[in-house]
Parts: structure tokens; C-alpha cells; sequence
């Protein structure tokens, strides 16, 4: 599993060898503001320095004066690829789940780029209940979960497909682990084979092309690695919260049951070529 600590599937935190008028313009910001009032990101803005002192209240990152507690050690995903965050439980759990408003329209098409915010709504969602559940508060993990899953369909946003950098199956390895962090077992068994599906639909994909058309696989390794890495990461999650009995909870509706006894996370030949 070596290769999986070094996966590169999101951006690390790199410090720019220069200084733009932007980076300036945020750092006198924090410098003037004395903590006199919030300062908020819409994304983790980490490239200053300052990724450590960003805490998460949902949707928006936080700057604080102290470094963050790392919640997500708790999450197989996050040993595996190192993504950095903190989550002010509480604040994030009123903000997404009592605050945050959002509908869709069954049969609405997503866009590239839409897919890309929905799946950050996605993902909220799932980062919240999954640290909910791990500190105990199941009932209002297994809640959100249930909110999550009633935004959008999921014939609208797939649980898994495939995309660049493989990141919207990056998005979805956070789900699934939380959806088994949470209780609800039915939704992680759709999620868990969705993945499995469209990683083995792109296995395919990538190992005809590179025993059929290598001009073209040589600039698709990475991908087709990064792919190879999540199917081992969708294996990490399932042994580690496969319970040895299930309790029945429904997928996408009322009257959701949890399951307590989950443990939680410490080639044809091609006629084109020539």
C-alpha cells in the first residue's frame, strides 16, 4: 500500500518560489484583521502557508489561530491519500444540515463543472457525518446521510464515473467510507458497487490501450495507476467497516435504521491500427 500514501489525487499544499498581488492583497487581510472579524475560504487555500490554521464549518474554511486537530486521521481515506483538513463538528453540522438549502429537479443535466460543485455539496455532507459518527452522534450522522442522498439523484450524479484525475471517484471513496461510518450499510453497498463497476470499466479501458494502442496509453499511466490505487482503497474501506451483521436500513428514504456494529476508522484487436 505504499503507493497509495503518495497518491496525488487533489492538490498538496506548495509553497510558490514568488509572491503575486493577490497572495498580498489576502496576507494584508490577515494581517490588518487582527481577529477582529471571521475570515473565510471557499476552498483550502493552502499555497501561503497557512493550511494547518484552516478549520472547516461545512462549505467554507475557517482561518483560527491554532493548528487543527486532524479528525480525518480517523478515516481510512485520509490515511491513504493525506488530505488535510479540520471540521468544526458542530458548526458544520448546523450549518449543513440545518442551514443549507439546495434542490434539484429529477433529470436535471449536470455539467462538467456542475458535477464538480455538486460533488463538493457531496462531500460536505459526507465529512460531517462521518465525524459525527465518529464521535459517537450516530443518529444525526445517519440524518445526513439521508439529507445527502435526497439532494440529488443519483441517476443525475452518479456515485462513480469517470472524470479528470479520477477525481470524482476521489469524492465518492469520502462517501462511501461515511456512509459505513454512519450506519447506513444498504447505501454503502450501492456506492461500494457503483465504484467497483466503473473502476473495472476503466481497468478494461486502460489495459486495452496499453496492450492494443501504447501510443496512446503512454500518456494515460498515471490515470490508469490512480485507478488501480482506488480499487485498493474501496477493499481498505469495506474490510475495515464490513459489519459481521447488518441491520436493515433503507437506501434513499424515511424511517433510516443504524447499524451500530460497524467499527469505525482509527483485451480484441483494433482494426484502426496501423
Amino acid at each position: 500500500m505504499q503507493d497509495v500514501c503518495i497518491l496525488q489525487l487533489h492538490r498538496r499544499e506548495k509553497r510558490a518560489p514568488y509572491i503575486q498581488k493577490n497572495d498580498l492583497a489576502i496576507l494584508n487581510i490577515i494581517a490588518a484583521n487582527n481577529w477582529k472579524r471571521p475570515i473565510y475560504f471557499t476552498s483550502p487555500y493552502t499555497n501561503l502557508g497557512f493550511g494547518e490554521f484552516l478549520r472547516k464549518d461545512g462549505l467554507t474554511y475557517r482561518l483560527v489561530p491554532i493548528k487543527t486537530q486532524r479528525p480525518q486521521d480517523k478515516w481510512i481515506l485520509n490515511q491513504r491519500v493525506g488530505l488535510s483538513r479540520d471540521l468544526n463538528i458542530d458548526s458544520a453540522a448546523k450549518n449543513v444540515g440545518e442551514k443549507f438549502v439546495f434542490t434539484s429537479k429529477k433529470g436535471a443535466y449536470f455539467d462538467e463543472e456542475n458535477r464538480r460543485h455538486a460533488l463538493s455539496i457531496r462531500s460536505a455532507f459526507a465529512e460531517t457525518a462521518g465525524d459525527l459518527a465518529d464521535v459517537g452522534r450516530k443518529e444525526e450522522a445517519l440524518k445526513m446521510i439521508s439529507k445527502s442522498s435526497s439532494l440529488i439523484d443519483s441517476k443525475d450524479l452518479p456515485y462513480a464515473m469517470i472524470s479528470r484525475d479520477g477525481s470524482h471517484n476521489l469524492y465518492c471513496l469520502m462517501y462511501l467510507e461515511a456512509c459505513y461510518k454512519a450506519g447506513n450499510v444498504q447505501l454503502a453497498e450501492k456506492v461500494k458497487q457503483d465504484l467497483k463497476r466503473d473502476i473495472q470499466q476503466q481497468r478494461s479501458y486502460y489495459n486495452y490501450l496499453k496492450d492494443e494502442r501504447e501510443d496512446l496509453f503512454s500518456s494515460l499511466e498515471t490515470e490508469a495507476r490512480n485507478n488501480e490505487i482506488m480499487s485498493m482503497i474501496v477493499d481498505d474501506i469495506e474490510k475495515a467497516y464490513a459489519p459481521k451483521s447488518q441491520t436493515t436500513a433503507p437506501v434513499e428514504g424515511k424511517n433510516q435504521t443504524i447499524v451500530n456494529n460497524i467499527k469505525d476508522s482509527s483485451k480484441g484487436k483494433d482494426s484502426t491500427k496501423k
